[in-house]
């Protein structure tokens, strides 16, 4: 009997950017999402050394404002917490640009590693006093706004990249350069059609992004393709 457990042995090895830790927050979509995105950006051709380290907590900032203002619309009737879906991260590319981490970390409350336990409650709190009101005056956002600024810090309108001056979109547009059009989620639920688009049923599905459904064997052979062809412009190790 055997006490090693399990092994892994690698039949490809594609490269790849920092380890993301999303400690103590509910934020894996971000995580997972700008592991991509950098993914992506050596598969288009900027090396694997100039790939950037990308900001989760800016995107996150981000679709908290969003989520916030459609929850007040929709009178609470919706989701609103820490989840997401990995769409949000090109929603956010596409709106608001990205930055790089080392501007916005997002961690401005005194720990060194996420952990959103006490923003989620405080910011539902503020939804929920809201979602009822008959007339919202002007501050309510900016007042939303105010508590993820002394939890994330504020947001950069400008800032200074590898001695090059940036926005928010042109970091992304020129730094980046990752087109949101470019991608489509797929999924594999036999309670749709297959080979059509439909909004995932799930509460943290807030954005409402359509998925394309396909049958698992299809989805098993998209994801072979992908690691055996649309990386297969890069340099890669196959193991015995």
């Amino acid at each position: 009997f055997s006490q090693e457990g399990y092994k892994f042995t690698d039949v490809k090895r594609l490269p790849t950017t920092s380890v993301k830790d999303q400690y103590a927050s509910g934020t894996c979509w971000a995580f997972s999402g700008v592991s991509f995105i950098e993914s992506e950006m050596t598969k288009l051709g900027t090396k694997i050394e100039d790939v950037p380290d990308i900001s989760e907590m800016y995107i996150v900032r981000k679709c908290y404002e969003a989520k916030a203002e459609k929850y007040i619309r929709m009178h609470g009737t919706i989701n609103f917490a820490g989840g997401g879906s990995f769409f949000d991260n090109f929603w956010c590319a596409k709106n608001y640009g990205l930055v790089p981490e080392e501007v916005y970390s997002g961690l401005n409350y005194g720990l060194s590693k996420h952990n959103h336990d006490e923003l989620d409650k405080v910011l539902k709190a503020y939804v929920e006093s809201l979602k009822e009101q008959s007339k919202l005056t002007t501050a309510w956002l900016a007042g939303f706004n105010g508590i993820l600024d002394a939890y994330f810090g504020k947001v950069p309108e400008n800032f200074t990249y590898k001695g090059k001056s940036y926005t928010p979109r042109t970091f992304a547009d020129q730094v980046v350069k990752i087109n949101p059009d470019d991608y489509v989620s797929i999924t594999s639920y036999t309670h749709h059609s297959f080979w059509q688009s439909f909004i995932l049923e799930i509460p943290d599905n807030w954005i409402w992004e359509a998925s394309f459904n396909v049958p698992m064997e299809d989805m098993v052979k998209i994801a072979d393709y992908a690691i055996n062809n649309v990386f297969s412009n890069l340099p890669y190790q196959w193991m015995p």
